[in-house]
């Protein structure tokens, strides 16, 4: 990314260092949405190419090379000899072909991922992190437009609107589904009829808008322990969007989907109980804060005997879930007023 690039954006004028990264990065993602997409189609393509011909396919899908190696030797690369490459385009197109394939890299770490492939899941994670990464980015740079960032404060809020709205939809259409009696996750397991929405929407995107929260909570307060708050948040947001990349089946993958799920919960208990005990949160929200945190301490501590209530272990959770996204909301509700709040002071 040279200066000749940037200066194609503001011709003779005099910028900035911050506008002179603000359009390196804009430039960054461009290319490398156009990578994700270029190396997509043709992935797709060559299913279509060979769909007649399962035994090219198989050898293709099968084969030890695959094109995120060729992304992952172009970060090397660019990494290593960083002096020497003054532009970040060769990292942002060897960034775009991993990405496009990451759900093969993870099944060659033995993860059994190879599924994901082309599903709605790898969609919007891949989308979702490019969306992330931006958001970050900008963070730092604390250039990015009001608009876009009147629409992220409010991610915490959007979030569970997603879930609940995708949760309702997928159990409704499920048939046989029972809210007392079965989870939420069985509705993402392998095999259910809706599972790539409910993983997708229900968990993956709605995972992501919680570590934005968390990413606009660590832009906009600086005290220590609001700055570990936002760190909780984006653990616990990731580890919520793994529930759905990892659904509960037999096998590795299950252990992952356990290990996700309280991951999620441990960051929003600790946050909860943590932000009960900061001086510039409103009263009645610091003990709603504690309370919701030790609510679903109980969870956490009691899951294995819901397990056992299974006449109303799904009902059990879903009130914990609706704790969970209520704290969430509440969160945000305080984000934007203290955003107000500086705004107009």
């Amino acid at each position: 990314m040279s200066m000749e690039l940037v200066k194609e954006h503001f011709g003779d004028r005099a910028i900035s260092k911050k506008q002179s990264m603000a359009i390196r990065i804009k430039i960054f993602f461009k290319i490398l949405l156009i990578s994700i997409a270029i190396t997509r189609v043709w992935a797709i393509s060559l299913h279509y190419l060979f769909q007649d011909n399962k035994e090219i396919l198989e050898r293709i899908i099968n084969d030890s090379f695959h094109h995120y190696q060729v992304g992952i030797v172009l970060i090397a690369i660019t990494h290593l000899f960083r002096k020497i490459f003054k532009s970040e385009t060769a990292f942002a197109v060897g960034l775009g072909i991993f990405l496009e394939e990451w759900p093969v890299f993870l099944n060659d770490l033995g993860l059994k991922t190879n599924y994901l492939y082309l599903s709605l899941i790898d969609f919007s994670l891949v989308y979702g992190f490019v969306v992330l990464l931006y958001i970050l980015m900008f963070t730092k740079l604390q250039t990015a437009s009001m608009k876009i960032g009147k629409i992220l404060i409010a991610s915490g809020l959007i979030a569970p609107i997603i879930f609940v709205t995708t949760f309702l939809i997928v159990a409704n259409l499920t048939p046989g589904y029972d809210h007392f009696k079965q989870p939420v996750s069985d509705l993402g397991k392998n095999g259910a009829p809706y599972a790539e929405i409910m993983n997708a929407a229900g968990f993956g995107i709605s995972g992501i808008l919680i570590s934005v929260l968390g990413l606009k909570i660590k832009a906009k307060f600086s005290g220590e322990t609001l700055k570990f708050i936002s760190m909780l948040l984006i653990i616990a947001g990731i580890s919520w969007a793994g529930i759905g990349l990892f659904p509960n089946y037999q096998g590795r993958t299950s252990v992952y989907h356990i290990i996700s799920t309280y991951l999620a919960g441990a960051g929003i208990i600790v946050a909860a109980i943590l932000f009960s005990r900061e001086k510039i949160v409103w009263p009645w929200l610091r003990k709603f804060s504690m309370l919701a945190g030790l609510f679903l301490l109980t969870r956490a501590i009691t899951g294995p005997l819901f397990i056992e209530a299974k006449e109303y272990r799904g009902l059990i959770q879903e009130i914990y879930i609706v704790v969970f996204w209520l704290w969430i909301v509440c969160l945000n509700i305080f984000l934007i007023a203290k955003r107000r709040h500086y705004e107009t002071h």
